[in-house]
C-alpha cells in the first residue's frame, strides 16, 4: 500500500512557510510526497501564476515515502487552520501521515511538556489533485537574472503600491548594469532603481529587457517571503526572466533557529527513511513563484 509519513520539528516554522505561498484560503492545492521530498503546488484560476514550496527529506526530523510520487488535493485553509490550532495549543513535533482510513491526511502533535497527557489529532479530507503543468516546457533560453536579498524586493513592492498602479514594469540593462521597477497609474508613477552593489549575481542576455507584470502577482511573489523576521535567519532571492518575459522568482528561506534536521536511511525497494541526530543545522525550504508578463497572459500556461 502506498503511504507517506513525515515528522516536522517545529509547527510554527512550517506554518509560516506555508503562509508565504499566499494561496487563497478557499483554493485547492496539490501536496506531493516523494522520495525527493515534500512539495506544495498551486496555480491561480487564470493559470498565469503558480507557486511551489519544496522541502527536501533532510528538512524533516523523520521522512518516509513508499513510492516515487504520492499526490493529493487539499483545501489550503483547512490545512492552515489545523496547523495554527496545533501551534497555539502544543509545543512539540508534528506527525503527518497519508492516507488515513478514508483517504484523509492525518495529523498528530504531542506536547513535549506533557508527553503522557496531551496529544492533538486531526483528519483533513483530501480529493483528487489536477496534475500541474510543466512550466519548464514553456521556458525559453536565453535568460536574464539577478540575485538579491528578499527584504529589498519586499520594500520595493511596498513602495510601488502607493501610486495605486495595477502593474509594474521590470527593466534590466546590461551596460551599465541596472535593474528598475516602475509603476504607472493615471495620477502618478514611481521608479525604483536597485543598487548594483546589493546584488550577489547579475546577468542580462541582451542590451536591455523590459516586461510588465501585475502588481498583485509581484506582491504574492515578493512581499510574503519576509512575513516574520527570525533572528539569525534571512532570505536570498533569485529572479530569472526568460526570452518571452516569463518570470521565475526563487527564494531560499533560512530558518537557522527553527529545526534540527536528520539523516536519510535507504529502506530498500525505493523506500526512504530519515531519523534526526542531536545536531543543530539550518532548514532551507525553497519557495518558487512563476508568472506570465502582461503581454503573454492571454495565452497563459498550457495554451498553444
Amino acid at each position: 500500500m502506498s503511504e507517506a509519513r513525515v515528522v516536522v520539528e517545529n509547527v510554527a516554522a512550517f506554518l509560516n512557510v506555508l503562509l508565504a505561498l499566499k494561496i487563497g484560503n478557499k483554493k485547492i492545492c496539490r501536496l506531493t510526497f516523494s522520495i525527493s521530498g515534500f512539495r506544495v503546488h498551486w496555480e491561480d484560476d487564470s493559470r498565469s501564476m503558480q507557486s511551489t514550496l519544496t522541502i527536501n527529506p533532510d528538512g524533516f526530523r523523520e521522512f518516509y515515502c513508499s513510492e516515487c510520487d504520492l499526490n493529493l488535493g487539499i483545501q489550503y485553509s483547512a490545512l492552515l487552520d489545523t496547523l495554527a490550532g496545533f501551534s497555539q495549543a502544543c509545543h512539540g513535533t508534528l506527525e503527518m501521515k497519508f492516507p488515513g482510513p478514508n483517504n484523509e491526511l492525518l495529523l498528530k502533535i504531542a506536547d513535549e511538556r506533557k508527553p503522557d497527557d496531551a496529544c492533538l489529532y486531526a483528519r483533513i479530507n483530501t480529493m483528487d489533485a489536477d496534475v500541474p503543468l510543466n512550466i519548464d516546457g514553456y521556458w525559453d533560453e536565453p535568460v536574464s537574472y539577478f540575485l538579491i536579498p528578499g527584504a529589498l524586493l519586499k520594500e520595493a513592492i511596498h513602495d510601488l503600491e502607493w501610486p495605486q498602479a495595477s502593474s509594474v514594469r521590470i527593466t534590466i540593462k546590461k551596460d551599465p548594469k541596472s535593474i528598475t521597477f516602475q509603476s504607472d497609474s493615471y495620477t502618478s508613477d514611481l521608479q525604483i532603481d536597485f543598487r548594483i552593489e546589493d546584488l550577489s549575481g547579475f546577468e542580462c542576455h541582451t542590451d536591455c529587457i523590459s516586461h510588465q507584470y501585475h502588481l498583485k502577482h509581484l506582491k504574492i511573489a515578493f512581499v510574503n517571503i519576509e512575513r516574520q523576521r527570525i533572528p539569525g535567519g534571512g532570505t536570498m532571492s533569485k529572479v530569472v526572466i526568460d526570452s518571452h518575459g516569463i518570470l521565475k522568482a526563487t527564494h531560499m528561506l533560512d530558518f537557522a533557529l527553527y529545526h534540527i534536521p536528520g539523516s536519510i536511511v535507504d529502506g530498500g525497494d525505493g523506500q526512504l527513511h530519515l531519523t534526526a541526530p542531536p545536531v543543530a543545522n539550518r532548514w532551507r525550504p525553497k519557495l518558487q513563484f512563476v508568472m506570465l508578463p502582461l503581454e503573454e497572459e492571454n495565452r497563459s500556461f498550457g495554451d498553444d
